[in-house]
């Protein structure tokens, strides 16, 4: 059986969508003109790892943890919030492989423009209140938008977010705005469930559930470490995704999913494997 770790992320990692850039980029981004006494706080609270000598620096890391925060590095080193994850390299791994899990279980990406899990993201991210994550999700959709080939005017429902009822969107469409801000608030209602589960059963909505709940991570995460949203940096930092290339991200993570199962079934991961009883008058040695 093959090393679970660095196996099953290497043909996934360079998918990886960038995350938050710090307060202090944003600080930068505003340039020496910006009014000091609107300047956002300096940041982030814990270092953003980017070379093999700042892994070094990492004093509470063990050596072995130095050596494999060294080997994710360039998967990793994609933007600031992964970056700062690699003071935990274990940590670090086990997010990408929760991102791409997800994927591959709902067989979608979060930036399909108004598709499940970006409706999701962007309620999340509002309800979380994440001023980094707003404004990424914002321009990842604005950015697919373009990528899909869509009418531009289709980016309007952005400004749309907190009017579910609107007839801009589809009746999915809202279902997913409602139950994410609902499930978020501690709102949720039988009514609302059971719509929910209508249109999606039950595996379906416990993963959207399970999605916004990833969001939420990411967006507690980058309030804590002070992680601010600035567009400059953002732009650099987010790609274009064709249709074609969202395919191979998810296709690359079904391809995660079946060695995960694989690794917990037959690996390390179910336990020690245990003696098959013998059958009831079945001869022995």
């Amino acid at each position: 059986m093959k090393s679970a770790s660095l196996a099953l992320v290497a043909a996934i990692a360079a998918l990886t969508v960038a995350a938050p850039v710090s307060a202090q980029t944003a600080s930068k981004a505003a340039g020496p003109g910006a009014d000091a006494g609107s300047a956002a706080p300096v940041g982030p609270r814990l270092p953003a790892i980017r070379t093999p000598q700042d892994v070094d620096t990492l004093t509470h890391l063990e050596e072995s943890e130095k050596g494999l925060a060294k080997k994710t590095l360039p998967r990793f080193n994609v933007s600031e919030g992964w970056q700062i994850l690699s003071n935990d390299p274990e940590l670090q791994i086990l997010w990408l492989l929760e991102e791409h899990m997800h994927m591959a279980l709902l067989e979608d990406f979060q930036g399909t423009p108004f598709g499940l899990m970006n409706l999701v993201s962007l309620q999340a991210s509002k309800s979380s209140n994440s001023e980094y994550l707003v404004g990424f999700f914002t321009l990842l959709t604005e950015r697919q938008i373009k990528s899909y080939g869509l009418n531009p005017d289709y980016a309007v429902k952005l400004s749309m977010l907190d009017y579910p009822d609107s007839p801009v969107w589809t009746a999915e469409e809202r279902l997913a705005l409602k139950f994410t801000r609902a499930a978020f608030e501690n709102k949720m209602t039988d009514g609302l469930f059971a719509e929910a589960r209508s249109a999606w059963g039950e595996k379906k909505m416990l993963r959207l559930l399970s999605w916004a709940n990833y969001v939420h991570m990411w967006a507690m995460t980058s309030n804590v470490m002070g992680t601010q949203y600035a567009s400059g940096d953002a732009l650099k930092t987010t790609i274009d995704l064709s249709p074609e290339t969202v395919k191979k991200k998810i296709e690359a993570s079904q391809g995660l999913r079946k060695e995960l199962l694989d690794l917990y079934f037959n690996g390390q991961l179910s336990g020690p494997k245990k003696p098959v009883a013998a059958a009831p008058g079945a001869a022995t040695e």
